[in-house]
C-alpha cells in the first residue's frame, strides 16, 4: 500500500466531510467527480447523480440542523480507494433525543469521491428526516 496515495484519499474525504459540516453545498458537490451517489443501507435508499445528491444534501442538512444534530468521529480506516468512517450521531425526534452509530464507506477515484454508502442509519431517524 502506497501511504502517499492513502494520505491523499484521506485528505479528499476530509475535504468532503468538512464541506458537509460547513453546510457548503457547492464545496461538497465539488468533491464529487464524474459520478455522485449515496446509498443508505439496509433501507436500500439510493440517491444517484449530481442533481439528486445535491437535492439530498439540501433536504438532509437543514433538517439535521433543526434537530440539533451532533456528530463525533469514532474511527476511520483507509486504503488507496476509499475511507471507512465510524461516527456517532445524535439528534432530536418528537419522542426525545436518539443516538446511533453510522458506518460510512466513501469511495474515491481520480481524486474525487464517487459514492458514499452509509450503514446503520435507524429508521426512526430517517422518518423524522422525511426519507421513509
Amino acid at each position: 500500500m502506497d501511504q502517499k496515495i492513502v494520505d491523499n484519499v484521506i485528505a479528499i474525504v476530509d475535504r468532503h466531510t468538512e464541506a458537509e459540516a460547513r453546510r457548503d453545498y457547492d464545496a461538497t458537490m465539488a468533491t464529487f467527480g464524474a459520478t455522485a451517489g449515496w446509498k443508505l443501507l439496509p433501507q436500500n435508499i439510493i440517491i444517484d447523480g449530481h442533481d439528486a445528491v445535491r437535492a439530498f444534501y439540501e433536504q438532509l442538512i437543514p433538517t439535521l440542523d433543526r434537530l440539533s444534530v451532533t456528530r463525533e468521529l469514532l474511527g476511520q480506516w483507509a486504503n488507496e480507494t476509499g475511507v471507512v468512517r465510524r461516527d456517532r450521531f445524535a439528534h432530536d425526534t418528537p419522542n426525545g433525543r436518539i443516538e446511533f452509530e453510522l458506518v460510512s464507506i466513501l469511495f474515491v477515484e481520480d481524486g474525487h469521491v464517487t459514492m458514499e454508502h452509509a450503514y446503520g442509519w435507524p429508521d426512526e431517524s430517517l422518518r423524522v428526516l422525511g426519507f421513509l
